[in-house]
């Protein structure tokens, strides 16, 4: 029993090896106090094993970027108060008489087996309980069980039998078969041959930039690569690796570092190599398991293991991992585990792997994934194999690639040529038109001109969802179909990216868009490495692969001379890639069953902890916080079908209650069908701009909506689409956050205000008004013009009336010009009034 204490012991410790410090990580984290006053002492929850370092269960030492030993605390709630427990407690809890057997049994997997499935019963019963502590707990002791269920949990007739029941699931030609099938049929599928012309996944291999750093190596035979590609989903780094590897079968391997996760939804190329992936990732666990074994017969117990000081060049020892590769790429005949130096005699080969970092919910795993990757960089590297890794959190992967951190033993350490790259998504290709008629339907959206631009800067993944929606709509109007599959596309991108974060798309509306954001909104949305001070490069120019250089000392690393920690992320402007913005929008529902307001609230409660640099971006705001949530509340509404906008205005704004669509909400206005028209050509397909543009490229389909700050007498103006031969409408917005008992009076001067400027669509958003001040307000409504006042309130939704010019009462009065009452009539302008009430007590603009 001693045994399996101290090997859970030690397991427990070595899952959180190699992690940074939390501030190296992420440098965006607020460290000061927070807007509200409020403390940032981390709040003590229970760590998954799967999240990146937190500082309530992490006792760090040192200085960014260095890393030292770690304690691990777990704590957990215990009746009114908190206990920790150690990992000794953790294992020796036990209560069903199945547990109890397993261990008189002494079977190390029965004993396991045990834990697990208790475990896995806690977790069910704590998720109907709602009791979020004791998931956790469960999780984590899960992680800790469930290794030896794989059968390696002791000697190496353990390991050897199950890695070699895996390796004979791997079928090399059919793999390589089907992998080049998924490659046609997403490339090719819709290829027409033109004389002389090359298909489309020729094209993209010509662009691949994985064969130019091949080429390179290749002339430096002595020099150690070691590559990162980091880009957002969709951006095509598996596919670039998927397509050197089917041409390249005996010079590389491709696989997933962490096999997917049972209830994620897998890409095919990651069903064809799932073998490959199962094999090396159970190959890894066996070396780390072995690992703690050692050091459990060396160290004393309760010793920690760093992964950078394990030393794989010098000791003689044999890994898993080693084998695996030699017998996939016949090196070996068999699957038995291979020396370093016996590996580099091998001929030199490139190890692609993907998904480098792996899905948040991992309660599978028994390492941490980050120290599992330095191991596996070490053992790689000091065998002369090159290694390529795909991810998209730019500061863990290269914390993993520093080579100076960890034993001075390993040559790799001591000056030789190390050559350290970065790949942006400029290095990737760019979207490859599959067919001529995607080449027509991207000129009728966006006009000839436009279509470079666009293929330029636009999410490849995202572009080819959108375009297979936009070939059934070609009769349909460009900024109608825009619309359209914005309304159909996000939830199958939520299924296929199931770690999208919210806080990301609300950043991605945000006026502030434009500013400088965290890196995890790479992993968590679309927002891309942002490592140049000014434009980014051409696409597939030498520049867009950045090299890495570290210090002498090893303790920073620098990306085109910026620290990594420094490093930030930024969206593409949606007058250069508009699908990515239109498809985010979701036809106006973004945030499925939540509202703008219920988001911006969840916002506001983690940036006061501090906790999540994702919320820590979205808090940022151009102007006040009503100002800020305004515009994106009418941006996002302005993406969705007609009937809905003046449901999503309300949705967002928290009256779910109001589920009228626009024709039952304006059936008493005797002129609706205009006032209908106005509403949807002011109020369509809006996005974020930092300065007016009123004819951008793109104004065919996409309106926009920016802050005037009050330059123009107003805090926003909003242009819909130009339409074809017609004037563009125009809006104008005020919101005031008025925190003073004359909050109605000082509303009613903000809407006059705001009417005096002659715009089509006028939208103020306030805490409240009162009936009497709105009523004065439309008193002072010009005669010469009819008016739409719409009127959102706290208690009865939107009310609709009308204010027209009544000629009955004077027929015969004629105006200065001597144009009758009633032929002015004719000839009335219309105008439209929003009034949106907030509620004085809605937080968090009561703050």
């Amino acid at each position: 029993m001693a045994g399996v204490y101290y090997e859970m012991l030690l397991s427990l410790t070595l899952s959180f090896l190699a992690l940074p410090a939390v501030d190296a990580l992420y440098p965006c984290m607020p460290l000061g106090p927070t807007p509200h006053g409020k403390s940032l002492a981390p709040s003590r929850k229970m760590w998954t094993g799967t999240e990146v370092a937190r500082p309530s269960l992490l006792r760090i030492s040192g200085t960014r970027m260095t890393i030292k030993k770690i304690e691990v605390l777990v704590f957990m709630d215990v009746d009114q108060g908190k206990e920790a427990m150690t990992a000794s407690t953790l294992v020796c809890e036990s209560g069903r008489q199945g547990l109890e057997e397993a261990l008189s049994s002494g079977d190390k997997t029965k004993i396991a087996d045990a834990r697990l499935r208790g475990d896995k019963t806690k977790i069910a019963d704590a998720r109907l309980r709602g009791d979020k502590t004791k998931i956790a707990d469960a999780r984590l002791r899960t992680t800790m069980y469930a290794l030896p269920l794989h059968r390696a949990d002791g000697g190496e007739g353990a390991f050897l039998s199950a890695l070699h029941q895996l390796a004979q699931k791997v079928k090399m030609d059919t793999i390589l078969s089907s992998l080049q099938q998924s490659l046609e049929d997403r490339l090719d599928s819709e290829w027409m041959s033109p004389s002389g012309g090359l298909k489309p996944s020729e094209r993209f291999s010509a662009m691949n930039p994985i064969d130019r750093i091949v080429l390179e190596a290749n002339q430096a035979r002595d020099a150690t690569f070691l590559c990162m590609i980091e880009a957002c989903s969709g951006s095509g780094k598996s596919l670039c690796a998927v397509d050197y590897f089917v041409r390249n079968p005996d010079e590389s391997i491709y696989f997933l570092f962490i096999p997917t996760a049972h209830g994620y939804r897998q890409r095919k190329y990651e069903e064809h190599v799932e073998s490959i992936s199962n094999l090396i990732s159970r190959a890894i666990d066996c070396d780390v398991c072995g690992l703690a074994k050692y050091a459990i017969a060396e160290s004393e117990i309760g010793a920690s293991i760093e992964a950078f000081d394990v030393d794989v060049n010098t000791d003689g020892r044999k890994w898993h991992v080693l084998g695996a590769l030699g017998y996939l790429w016949k090196e070996t005949n068999t699957i038995a585990p291979v020396s370093v130096q016996e590996a580099k005699k091998w001929r030199r080969r490139w190890v692609l792997i993907d998904e480098t970092i792996p899905p948040q919910k991992d309660e599978g795993r028994l390492f941490s994934p980050i120290a599992r990757l330095v191991l596996v960089r070490k053992i790689l590297m000091n065998s002369n194999i090159r290694c390529m890794m795909l991810g998209t959190d730019a500061l863990a992967m290269a914390l993993v690639m520093n080579f100076r951190k960890g034993s001075n033993s390993s040559p790799y350490s001591r000056g030789a040529d190390q050559r350290l790259y970065c790949f942006t998504h400029r290095s990737l290709p760019p979207y490859v038109l599959r067919s001529r008629e995607e080449e027509e339907i991207l000129k009728r959206l966006f006009g000839e001109s436009q279509v470079f631009e666009v293929l330029d800067h636009v999410n490849p993944w995202l572009c080819s969802l959108f375009l297979d929606q936009a070939q059934r709509m070609k009769d349909v109007e460009p900024s109608t179909c825009m619309r359209q599959v914005s309304r159909i596309l996000l939830d199958d991108v939520r299924m296929m990216k199931p770690n999208l974060r919210d806080e990301s798309i609300y950043c991605m509306f945000q006026i502030a868009a434009h500013q400088h954001f965290s890196p995890l909104h790479i992993s968590k949305g679309f927002a891309h490495l942002n490592a140049w001070y000014g434009n980014p490069p051409t696409r597939g120019s030498m520049e867009s692969i950045v090299g890495i250089f570290i210090d002498e000392l090893g303790r920073n690393m620098y990306i085109n001379h910026t620290p990594i920690p420094h490093l930030t992320s930024r969206f593409s402007s949606a007058l250069q890639d508009p699908i990515t913005m239109a498809i985010c929008a979701g036809g106006g529902r973004p945030f499925r069953q939540r509202s703008a307001l219920e988001v911006l609230q969840q916002i506001h409660e983690e940036a006061a902890i501090g906790s999540d640099p994702l919320s820590g971006d979205a808090y940022k705001r151009d102007g006040n916080v009503l100002e800020s949530f305004g515009a994106l509340v009418m941006i996002i509404s302005s993406w969705s079908p007609p009937q809905d906008l003046l449901k999503n205005i309300a949705f967002h704004c928290g009256y779910k209650h109001e589920q009228r669509c626009v024709d039952d909400i304006l059936a008493s206005i005797a002129s609706k069908d205009s006032f209908i028209e106005i509403l949807i050509s002011c109020m369509s397909n809006l996005v974020p701009v930092l300065v007016r543009v009123e004819d951008h490229g793109l104004a065919a389909v996409l309106g926009f909506y920016t802050r005037d700050q009050d330059k123009s007498g107003r805090d926003g103006t909003f242009v819909g689409p130009a339409p074809a031969r017609k004037m563009r409408l125009r809006g104008g917005a005020e919101m005031k956050n008025l925190n003073s008992p004359h909050i109605s009076k000082q509303s009613s001067n903000t809407i006059s205000s705001l009417l005096s400027h002659d715009l089509d669509v006028n939208l103020c958003m306030v805490p409240e008004i009162s009936e009497g001040a709105l009523e004065d307000c439309i008193k002072e409504l010009s005669y010469e013009t009819e008016w739409l006042i719409l009127h959102l309130n706290r208690t009865g939704g939107w009310t609709a009336f009308s204010k027209q010019m009544d000629a009955s009462d004077d027929k015969k009065r004629q105006d200065k010009e001597g144009i009758e009452l009633q032929d002015k009539f004719a000839l009335v302008k219309r105008r439209v009034l929003m009034v949106v009430e907030v509620g004085a007590h809605t937080q968090p603009f009561s703050e």
